[in-house]
């Protein structure tokens, strides 16, 4: 424990919005979360929620949206001091405001950068826009002492984690591979999980099954404080 770096994590919650009129949960809240990791070689960001100025957005999702960077400076984080970003997948409220950090890194798994191409799967200026510069990786790969990035395909083709090894514990930032507290708890409602929704249930089954078998003492999720 001694030799793991010493690592904070700070929750940021970046959005919330109303689940749009052909959603399973139409007219219900929902927040979106991202996460900055705080560690000695730099400021790592995990996701980074929704845009700005998209009209479709605006009209079907009636978000609520607070800028990052500001928030990062609230928490006492220089914005120039972040040295990469992790996007668990290319959706529109996961990478909304990768565009306030032109010029930095963005690890992103190979084969979501290629689903993200298609029709209506996300907000194409918000994934790629100038300074957009994509570090793309095929499975698990380490990014900095103690941080290692996850392949946890299910909720899309490419969808991928962060386990931070700090003298704090062992923390599992998940992004969407689970979708709220309650189904890691156990949940399989359909309100509470992201199972039903999955691009491979099957595949998300196996993603879960491999983030509790590292046996976290914390879990940071996307869409759940």
């Amino acid at each position: 424990m001694s030799q793991r770096p010493e690592v904070r994590i700070e929750s940021l919650h970046v959005a919330d919005f109303v689940h749009p009129d052909e959603s399973p949960l139409a007219g219900r809240a929902g927040i979106v979360m991202a996460y900055a990791v705080v560690h000695p070689d730099g400021v790592l960001l995990f996701d980074t929620g929704i845009g700005f100025g998209n009209e479709e957005i605006e009209r079907a999702y009636r978000p609520a949206v607070r800028h990052l960077p500001g928030m990062l400076r609230a928490r006492g984080i220089a914005p120039d001091d972040v040295v990469a970003i992790i996007n668990s997948h290319l959706h529109f409220d996961h990478c909304g405001q990768n565009v306030a950090f032109p010029g930095r890194p963005i690890h992103v798994q190979a084969t979501e950068h290629a689903a993200a191409g298609a029709i209506d799967y996300t907000i194409p200026a918000w994934v790629d826009f100038p300074g957009a510069r994509y570090e793309r990786h095929s499975g698990d790969v380490d990014l900095l002492p103690g941080v290692r990035l996850l392949a946890t395909p299910g909720h899309t083709p490419g969808h991928q984690s962060l386990l931070v090894d700090s003298r704090a514990g062992r923390t599992l930032i998940v992004g969407q591979a689970v979708y709220t507290r309650a189904e890691w708890a156990g949940s399989d409602d359909p309100s509470l999980s992201g199972r039903a929704s999955a691009w491979d249930p099957e595949a998300y089954d196996a993603s879960v099954a491999r983030l509790r078998a590292l046996t976290p003492d914390v879990v940071q999720v996307g869409h759940d404080r």
